[in-house]
């Protein structure tokens, strides 16, 4: 009770503006009893101010190091604003990187179940920073929560490896050399790539890891070190999310839709002379790359199948998927009669009020399967 006293005291000598009064009044409100989690608030919301204002770094630690205190309380919702601004105080650190050894310092205290509604933001930290403390703390929180971890940080590691991937094309193609352009399997590796796969060096054109992918490798190895088999079911869940797709009817049937919305816009620019209108190649070949691919977003399935053998397992499974669609009856036959109705060698078949007239038919029919 002494203790909350002095920590309105020193909330009210803060007010009139006697700063060193009210820093000696919380300083006893802590010493009083050192888990009272409101005082080290008030405290840290003080400190917080005077760093404001003065923009000096010795302050901003002991802002830091209050809402760190704080952050003991023992209900999780109650210590969701003193987080927020510790990662907002690590924005204004400076090149010696005191409020990060700050954080390092006193992070301890705060238990690891408080860091889970803030991963996204931790691992933006591990992007921006460089030190390993964000490292530390992650893989610290990942001992015990695995999951939560594990698959955002995934997530973010093959998102900088696409990027990184992109720049290096890029430059590739600014120095004039030639480039292969990735195909349709390529893309799905991008995106499903096994994790395990994705951090070796068996790579015929390897591309450096920058400092984050490397962050984020270390704190994947170390997941994969204490949690081997809890890892490699999260693998399988990630490589069986290629069955959760649209079927191929679905599939179609989008894309039809999608392709009605292309007619319509045509028609409406050229409405003064819409019954002489034809289509544009764009969309020529929008509707022939739906024929071809017909709703499972592969042309050549036996020889994707053959090639997914050496690639991950993701692109296994959706090669597969589409091999078993492929084989079903109604499949061929549906696919058979749409290449008839949508032949555009036919007279008339380019007009555009004609092929508005087969993508609402082929739409009508789909939705009542």
């Amino acid at each position: 009770m002494n203790a909350e006293f002095y920590a309105l005291k020193g909330l009210l000598l803060a007010k009139i503006g006697r700063t060193d009064e009210a820093a000696k009044a919380f300083s006893a409100a802590v010493q009083l009893h050192d888990g009272l989690t409101k005082a080290w608030a008030m405290w840290g919301d003080f400190m917080e101010h005077l760093f404001l204002r003065d923009k000096q770094i010795s302050l901003g630690v002991s802002a830091l190091t209050c809402y760190l205190h704080a952050c003991r309380h023992p209900s999780e919702s109650k210590t969701r604003k003193y987080l927020a601004k510790v990662l907002w105080f690590l924005s204004y650190d400076n090149a010696s990187n005191t409020l990060m050894s700050t954080l390092e310092k006193y992070v301890v205290g705060v238990p690891p179940s408080y860091w889970l509604p803030w991963i996204p933001q931790l691992l933006c930290c591990l992007v921006q920073y460089e030190s390993n403390v964000i490292l530390n703390l992650l893989s610290h929180v990942g001992r015990l929560y695995p999951q939560a971890v594990y698959f955002p940080i995934r997530t973010l590691y093959l998102t900088l490896k696409i990027e990184q991937r992109e720049k290096h094309k890029t430059a590739e193609q600014a120095s004039g050399r030639p480039h292969n352009h990735p195909n349709l399997e390529n893309n799905m590796n991008q995106v499903f790539t096994n994790t395990s796969a994705a951090t070796g060096s068996n790579s015929v054109n390897p591309i450096k890891a920058t400092p984050p992918m490397w962050r984020c490798s270390k704190v994947m190895h170390v997941q994969r070190e204490i949690h081997p088999t809890i890892l490699s079911s999260l693998e399988g869940i990630v490589d069986q999310m290629v069955w959760f797709r649209e079927s191929w009817t679905e599939e179609v049937l989008r894309q039809l839709r999608q392709g009605l919305i292309k007619c319509y816009a045509i028609a409406f620019e050229t409405r003064s002379t819409v019954n002489e209108a034809t289509i544009t190649p764009h969309t020529l070949h929008f509707v022939k790359k739906l024929g071809s691919t017909f709703g499972i977003g592969i042309e050549n399935i036996p020889g994707s199948v053959a090639s997914s053998a050496s690639n991950s397992a993701a692109s296994e499974s959706l090669a597969r998927r589409a091999q078993v669609t492929f084989q079903d009856p109604a499949f061929q036959m549906m696919k058979e009669q749409f290449t008839r109705d949508f032949d555009f060698s036919k007279p008339d078949a380019m007009k555009l009020h004609n092929l508005i007239t087969k993508l609402k038919s082929w739409i009508k029919a789909l939705e009542n399967k």
